[in-house]
């Protein structure tokens, strides 16, 4: 090799071990990480609770035994305690006989006394100007002025002794507050309040709307803050108008939650959907699963729900997960990457790309390498704080740049520096492609990332640029520049494709499959199920071995000059880059996973590369 590529080639490698040492930080931190709790919906426990004729306190110490650690306590509202028949509208024997200040006089009667209290109380804290009172000569009726419907939808608190029952049968509370028309900040502070002294130090926000979305949000993270309470994210569907922004302020205090919606247990039963819950705690760093039980579809009777919740606790234990609620993490625990020294596999795969791009001499592209190890350690300005708004919401500018850098840089270059020996190649490029995988997960190891707050953006970038640029490096004679040119317009065509239509194809397959298929009786399906998921393309990084492959038929090609052949072996060396790296940019996941699966492949890949050189 030559000194300029031994140069890039160090500078790479030492990165790479930097990086490694930042993994190897977060993953005896991530040691910890393995907690899931099951939390189940408060209405969906009443329902059953009354369908089963079984007390409700009963049911709540079935659920706990088969699996369940949280119940939700939803925040009450008029218009709930309506639904629910614990308020009635009614019509009293004697009417206020004063004005009513805003709209008209509302009447309501229910039979607890002690809530009736309370909401009387509850009300005059919250809208002292609707004049809430009792009935002075009326049993158990109450009176408040404004409009039902503009009214009914304030949230009001939390049922005390929901929350006291759920606590006697051994789970932890969630409550779930509801947003509103026109929040007010002191009706956010005392929500929160209020929601803090009824659970357990977890909040679920109820419905599409964050309370505080999206003008009072700074309230709502200062009460978050001021009572210790960890948000719950559901990150998988981003659903929630708000809940980035709150994640991003209140990060590490935040849980990734999930929750299926009725659409999607439509083509799911409780065995199929109990490997999904596995495969999102595995895969996608869900610690929080708010599960609902199945209904109508798939629904049987209603204690099902205790065999399904039986099926969830199986299927995350049998991943190596535990059952229990989720640890609070202090601020600024994970480690920080040393941008400086991991930011050197970018900048050396730029040297190497440049070099042969630019046909530089080995002085100038030695002095390049040097500058652009130099420049990196500039690369945290970029995350530096231009107005208030990225002083609340800091930008992460620096580290998706090196990222980017390391992804798409380094298949180039490994293509690039290949020279007439198979072994050469590839063992550089294991050596490459080995530093840009530890770079990512380094450079994605932060809070941020590990709870899907920031995620890794490539814009395909690290799947098209090393095609195309492969292919553009070979343009040669004029009479194969013509037949390049096709190839390197038709891979710019791919790009486009796949940000309009289909945006990272292979982010989308990192996941492994839900194992889904094997509670059916058919041992012809069983079978079928398995060849599918050994043969289909999920998850993506067990296609790694596609790298080494590509890049020795690379080498083939060149020494041969058969051309077609080596446009051939662009797309499946970059292909094959993309795959091993993608997984490794998803700090969610356990990185030995996705090394695990990757070098396998990329074994197996590197020996076939070797044996097809020698014999093309």
């Amino acid at each position: 090799m030559r000194i300029s590529t031994l140069v890039s080639l160090g500078m790479m490698a030492a990165g790479g071990v930097a990086a490694m040492q930042t993994v190897s930080s977060a993953q005896r931190r991530r040691a910890g990480d393995k907690r899931v709790s099951i939390v189940v919906d408060y209405d969906d426990v009443q329902a059953v609770s009354a369908r089963a004729g079984l007390p409700l306190c009963e049911l709540l110490r079935q659920l706990k035994a088969s699996g369940a650690t949280h119940c939700t306590v939803p925040e009450l509202t008029i218009n709930r305690l309506l639904r629910e028949g614990r308020l009635l509208p009614c019509a009293p024997r004697k009417s206020l006989n004063t004005r009513a200040p805003a709209g008209r006089w509302n009447y309501l009667t229910g039979g607890d006394v002690e809530l009736m209290a309370w909401l009387v109380a509850e009300m005059q804290t919250r809208l002292p100007q609707l004049h809430a009172q009792w009935l002075a000569e009326e049993n158990e009726v109450m009176a408040f002025a404004g409009d039902l419907t503009a009214v009914g939808g304030i949230g009001l608190g939390f049922d005390a002794e929901a929350a006291r029952e759920i606590h006697d049968s051994g789970l932890a509370v969630i409550p779930r507050p509801v947003s509103y028309d026109w929040h007010e900040r002191a009706l956010i502070e005392r929500t929160l309040a209020q929601a803090a002294e009824v659970g357990d130090g977890v909040v679920a926000f109820e419905g599409d709307l964050i309370l505080g979305h999206e003008m009072h949000l700074d309230a709502t993270v200062a009460a978050l803050e001021a009572h210790r309470l960890t948000f719950a994210y559901f990150a998988q569907s981003r659903h929630q108008r708000g809940d980035w922004f709150i994640a991003k302020r209140r990060a590490p205090h935040v849980v990734i939650a999930h929750q299926f919606t009725p659409a999607q247990m439509i083509p799911e039963d409780y065995h199929s959907i109990s490997h999904h819950w596995a495969m999102l705690a595995q895969e996608r760093g869900v610690r929080m699963m708010f599960v609902n039980f199945f209904r109508v579809i798939h629904a049987t009777e209603p204690l099902e729900c205790l065999h399904y919740l039986e099926h969830i606790r199986a299927a995350v234990e049998g991943q190596g997960f535990t059952l229990a609620a989720p640890v609070a993490r202090e601020a600024n625990n994970a480690p920080a990457p040393n941008r400086a020294l991991t930011g050197l596999v970018a900048a050396g795969a730029w040297a190497m790309v440049a070099k042969r791009v630019l046909g530089l001499n080995e002085a100038a592209a030695v002095a390049l390498a040097v500058g652009s190890a130099g420049a990196v350690t500039l690369a945290g300005r970029l995350d530096r704080a231009r107005d208030s708004l990225e002083q609340n919401y800091r930008p992460t500018y620096s580290s998706k740049l090196l990222a980017l850098g390391a992804a798409a840089l380094s298949p180039l270059a490994a293509w690039l520096a290949a020279g007439e020996s198979a072994g050469q190649a590839i063992l550089a490029d294991t050596v490459m492609s080995a530093s840009s995988a530890a770079a990512l997960a380094a450079l994605t190891s932060s809070d941020e990332y590990r709870l899907r707050v920031e995620e890794y953006k490539g814009f395909d970038l690290d799947l098209w640029l090393p095609i195309v640029g492969a292919i553009a490096a070979r343009r040669g004679p004029a009479r194969r520049w013509d037949r390049a040119a096709g190839w390197v317009v038709a891979a710019a065509a791919g790009w486009l494709a796949t940000r309009k239509f289909m945006p990272d194809p292979l982010g989308r397959l990192d996941c492994a499959p839900a194992m889904s298929h094997i509670h059916h009786l058919s041992a012809a399906m069983r079978a079928a199920g398995d060849v599918a998921l050994a043969l289909g393309p999920r998850p993506a990084r067990k296609w790694a071995g596609l790298a080494p492959l590509g890049v020795a038929l690379g080498v083939a090609a060149r020494r041969r000059g058969r051309a077609r052949l080596g446009m051939v072996a662009a797309v499946i060396s970059a292909v094959g880059h993309a795959a091993a790296l993608t997984g490794f940019r998803k700090p969610e996941r356990d990185p030995r996973i996705t090394a695990q699966a990757a070098a396998r492949s990329w074994l197996v890949g590197a020996l076939i590369g070797w044996i097809v050189d020698k014999g093309v």
